[in-house]
């Protein structure tokens, strides 16, 4: 495919895409809010998941090896001096390096850091003092500058209150930042609404999918060039393809990219319902349209799906997210965009896509 398309986004990546990665899990408390007895009872299952959704989206090439901090570390101040209401980078919001450097100063006297590169920091059950989160990345200069016994780590998270709600999960939230740390980008506004808002973890960690797009995994080196079936617009007459299920681990052909410019394609992936998944009325199990511009980078729309017109928005069962009409193409449908007609032709285990120029 054009050079252009293939070269991926702008930015700093320092943490490793491939290999055993070592993550940290270390619950802080206060002197005004002391720590439950058995944390782990609500964050094992949550490490789980994160470590199982980085095996399936790169297909095995990074897995998450969980370090864990047993018993509570105190912090020096009480929790009215480390008040965060706004998700944002820690020297952006105010008490973020404060948290971030006594976090780290205390753990530091109890844990070993050796080979660690993200730390995931939990709070006491009940807290209210931090609303949604906290996170920091390898280009924070207060990241780089602080230096364990051990040696430096790449990123932190701290999940907030936000995520303690009934529908909302950790695991999405620390998966989604660690992605960022990667360089992957993020997909669209992190405040605003935006079309692939659902369908993405790296646009919003509390989608109805949390699939990473096909798209992202070959950005990341995830998906290997023999899975992907390109074709030039100006070579394309009528093609079928068989498209395998983005996150099922067989061979096969699991995304279709079609460019129709220099800096733009139509991409086309198969999408199954997963664990990672959110209930919703309507299944998520059939093929995926979507649109790239290479003009466009991180916190901005360079993927946007293309689904049949006439549907609604619709809400999950079980997860807090965002309504969206459902992009899905089901057997007997077809979109047309940039002068692509996508139809489904069958759809079983796997979709039988029939490609055509308008």
């Amino acid at each position: 495919m054009p050079t252009q398309l293939a070269a991926g986004f702008p930015g700093v990546t320092i943490a490793q895409k491939t290999g055993v990665v070592k993550w940290a899990l270390i619950p802080l408390d206060f002197p005004d809010l002391p720590g439950e007895a058995n944390f782990r009872t609500r964050i094992d299952e949550q490490m789980k998941l994160t470590s199982d959704w980085f095996d399936t989206v790169s297909e095995g090439k990074f897995k998450v090896e969980w370090v864990v901090q047993d018993n509570w570390v105190r912090l020096p101040s009480p929790t009215s001096q480390y008040t965060i209401d706004r998700s944002d980078n820690l020297d952006r919001v105010p008490n973020g390096i404060k948290l971030w450097n006594d976090a780290m100063r205390e753990s530091d006297k109890v844990f070993n850091f050796t080979g660690v590169q993200t730390v995931n920091f939990i709070l006491p059950k009940g807290h209210s003092f931090i609303n949604e989160t906290s996170q920091g990345f390898p280009w924070d200069q207060a990241v780089k500058d602080l230096v364990t016994n051990e040696g430096s780590v790449s990123s932190y998270s701290i999940p907030g209150k936000l995520f303690d709600q009934p529908g909302r999960q950790y695991w999405s939230y620390f998966a989604h930042e660690f992605g960022h740390a990667m360089g992957i980008p993020h997909i669209g506004s992190s405040r605003d609404p935006n079309p692939f808002l659902g369908l993405d973890l790296m646009s919003n960690q509390e989608g109805e999918s949390r699939e990473l797009s096909g798209w992202l995994r070959f950005v990341a080196g995830w998906l290997n060039n023999e899975k992907v079936f390109c074709q030039e617009l100006s070579n394309l007459n009528s093609s079928e393809v068989t498209l395998v299920p983005l996150s099922d681990s067989g061979s096969g052909i699991k995304m279709i990219v079609i460019p129709v410019s220099q800096t733009k394609a139509v991409v086309v992936e198969s999408r199954r319902e997963t664990k990672f998944s959110c209930v919703m009325p309507s299944k998520r199990n059939g093929v995926l349209v979507y649109t790239y511009d290479a003009t466009l980078s991180h916190g901005q729309d360079f993927l946007k799906p293309i689904g049949p017109a006439g549907r609604v928005i619709e809400y999950s069962s079980n997860c807090l997210v965002v309504g969206y009409p459902n992009p899905i193409l089901y057997k007997g449908q077809k979109v047309t965009v940039e002068g692509v007609t996508v139809e489904v032709i069958d759809s079983l285990n796997f979709d039988k896509v029939k490609l055509s120029r308008e």
